[in-house]
């Protein structure tokens, strides 16, 4: 008799601390704890994202203008522009590097940085090419193969930190990162 008076206690008070957790999370206390809580993190997330992508579409024009001109003028008339994108990039390596990287977002900024570092590889190997040219020309082939493998592992890193953190990432065909 005493056993089922216990259990029956047990019971109502199951049912009352699934009710209660049941409200909590679906009361706006629960949801403003959630969107505090993650939104702070999604903000910081999205803040070092937009930063980044800054960097990487400024460094990806500015090497291709470089390769654009090299097509049509001689080194000897714009090397000065070969060195002032190489100082440009140089640039973006330091404001990089001084990037704060979100939690488990540092491979991610680790990458990236060695993508800025071949972007210079490859602006020094045209000046190479172009005062020898054909013989130096493998050398900026291989810098070009380098940076697309460190750009295709980069957007990897990307997508599976996205995921990490709770966004819903697609790495496109043309090697770009979209996410929700």
């Amino acid at each position: 008799m005493r056993l089922k008076r216990h259990q029956g206690f047990i019971t109502l008070f199951s049912v009352l601390l699934i009710f209660s957790f049941v409200y909590y999370f679906f009361s706006d206390d629960a949801k403003a704890y959630y969107d505090l809580h993650y939104g702070q993190e999604h903000q910081i997330i999205l803040a070092y994202l937009k930063e980044i992508n800054w960097m990487d579409k400024d460094s990806s024009d500015t090497l291709e203008s470089i390769r654009n001109k090299l097509y049509v003028t001689p080194i000897d008339k714009y090397s000065v522009e070969i060195e002032n994108a190489k100082n440009d990039v140089q640039d973006l390596i330091d404001q990089a590097n001084k990037v704060s990287a979100p939690k488990g977002f540092q491979k991610h900024k680790e990458l990236f940085i060695k993508d800025l570092n071949q972007r210079m590889v490859v602006l020094s190997n045209y000046v190479k090419v172009s005062n020898t040219f054909p013989y130096q020309i493998q050398d900026w082939f291989t810098g070009m193969d380098v940076l697309y493998q460190l750009k295709d592992a980069e957007a990897k890193e990307l997508v599976k930190d996205l995921e990490n953190a709770g966004f819903d990432p697609k790495q496109l065909k043309d090697g770009s990162v979209k996410y929700k």
